[in-house]
């Protein structure tokens, strides 16, 4: 697990990128939000190895390897990720 200040320092950087301020200009989170963001991250994570392992599965290995996260962000079209 991520440590809590640098999980909200992560969420404080990305929403200073993109809505274009710098990182110091105070911005407010709610619990809920954060609570929110984190519950989705983890969502995330296990659907993309749920992938990974039927990708394994399919190429009949019983190892993950970098190719399966490539194929399976290449499926779900994140390719710009």
């Amino acid at each position: 697990m991520t440590s809590k200040a640098a999980w909200l320092g992560c969420i404080k950087s990305t929403m200073s990128e993109l809505l274009d301020c710098t990182y110091r200009t105070r911005t407010q989170i709610k619990k809920e939000a954060v609570l929110a963001i984190q519950t989705e991250r983890k969502d995330f994570m296990r659907s993309l190895f749920e992938d990974m392992v039927l990708l394994m599965a399919h190429a009949m290995r019983v190892t993950i390897a970098s190719n399966d996260l490539e194929r399976a962000i290449r499926l779900r079209g994140m390719n710009g990720i």
